[in-house]
């Protein structure tokens, strides 16, 4: 019984080590290289030369100009993944031709694209003729850039239509051809709306801001690491980095930054407003890929993911599934608990902020509230700051009721929780 028992256990250890090794992803080479870089945004929404997002582009753009990892100092492109304004006008259009013109220096060049709704709200032809005047390209184009192929699409021209078929069929047809150049080598495609149930913000159902235009087309070319924006979904919440049969990354917004909650949309927390993301992304001789998000108001570095051999699917480390498994709890601290006021009807709760175990964000803290009696009188859920690098150290929330109790635990991403602190009016 004993050697059986052993057995067993022997096997369970194999297993566990052998799904683990599947799910852990390659680590980083010791000095990555860079022979490409560019900055990538969207949803800048500009309103017009006043506008103070104006200094939000010249800051992140400043930032990409300043690095100099791996001995390249190279910014050899900045891509705008749409709504570039914020309703389309010719003040904002020109607001935003001159904005970026200013910080992009000669040797670096402007990818860009207009997207169906904000940037087309005064008509798609001015739209579409903006980009064209600001990019010098059409306004779908396919450019290559140190080796490297750039496939950019901007919203069909034609009303009432996002994408049409001759994009469709333009697309396989650049992607066919970036291929043929080297199947090896990543191929950036960017678009403004999400593909419909890759990165956080584009389930068809639950989040509502993907497209599946595209969907297809891409699945042929695990090669791809597809760039888009739409939903303002923070780049640093690990579900905006997406593999499957491609890779696809959210953009997050220069804007504001909006969330989704179990059936809870749009979401827009306090603080949300001035928390512009964009993100560096860089590619060495080998054809790995680095993908950096970044705080653009405080130039600090939000997240960091390496990817390597992106033309085989099975080696996708930043799938949903191993994401989750490499998932676990956070945690408060053994001292941790909740302190409970009550004033004028409303009740305000303070905790020390949880710790990530995992090293992805705490996405929320889910509260109930009770009277003295132990009846519920809240229940709900509160964002914190995850997506700045000064993130709150001490949690606050304040509802507009009387309780007596307070219960939180803290959860990530995927839904895993922490233990439970509490706390009760002194």
């Amino acid at each position: 019984m004993k050697s059986f028992i052993a057995l067993i256990t022997a096997l369970i250890t194999f297993l566990s080590a052998t799904l683990s090794a599947n799910v852990i992803p390659k680590k980083e080479p010791k000095d990555f290289q860079p022979v490409l870089r560019f900055f990538a945004c969207s949803d800048t929404h500009i309103d017009g030369a006043e506008d103070k997002k104006l200094d939000r582009i010249r800051n992140a753009v400043d930032f990409a100009y300043g690095l100099t990892d791996g001995g390249y100092s190279k910014l050899d492109a900045v891509l705008f993944a749409g709504d570039i304004t914020n309703s389309g006008t010719e003040e904002q259009f020109e607001a935003a031709d001159k904005g970026i013109k200013d910080v992009v220096k000669d040797e670096t060049e402007i990818l860009a694209l207009v997207a169906k709704n904000h940037d087309g709200y005064a008509g798609k032809e001015k739209a579409l003729g903006f980009v064209e005047g600001l990019t010098g390209k059409d306004s779908d184009f396919h450019i290559v850039i140190n080796g490297f192929h750039f496939i950019c699409i901007s919203t069909s021209e034609k009303e009432n239509v996002r994408y049409d078929l001759s994009q469709r069929a333009w697309l396989r047809k650049q992607l066919e051809e970036a291929s043929a150049d080297d199947p090896e080598k990543p191929i950036f495609v960017a678009h403004h709306e999400h593909v419909a149930d890759t990165v956080y913000g584009s389930k068809t159902i639950s989040e509502g801001w993907g497209q599946v235009y595209f969907s297809d087309i891409l699945a042929a070319y695990p090669q791809v690491i597809d760039i888009s924006g739409h939903s303002h979904y923070p780049v640093n919440d690990p579900r905006s980095i997406w593999q499957g049969t491609f890779t696809a990354i959210g953009t997050g917004s220069m804007h504001y930054l909006e969330f989704t909650v179990g059936t809870d949309r749009t979401v827009h927390p306090e603080g949300c407003y001035d928390c512009p993301q964009a993100w560096i992304i860089e590619v060495d001789k080998d054809n790995n890929v680095r993908l950096r998000g970044f705080d653009v108001n405080n130039r600090a570095w939000l997240c960091d993911y390496l990817l390597t051999d992106i033309t085989d699917i099975a080696s996708h480390p930043f799938t949903v599934k191993n994401q989750k498994a490499l998932s676990s709890e956070p945690e408060f601290s053994k001292s941790a608990s909740v302190k409970v006021k009550c004033n004028d009807g409303k009740t305000t709760i303070s905790f020390p902020a949880a710790v990530s175990t995992d090293g992805m964000p705490v996405f929320l803290y889910r509260i109930k509230l009770t009277d003295e009696s132990g009846k519920t009188v809240y229940s709900g859920y509160k964002i914190n700051n995850y997506w700045s690098v000064n993130e709150d150290k001490t949690v606050e929330f304040t509802v507009d009721k009387e309780a007596f109790n307070a219960y939180v635990c803290a959860e990530n991403a995927y839904g895993m929780q922490s233990g439970k602190i509490s706390g009760s009016i002194n």
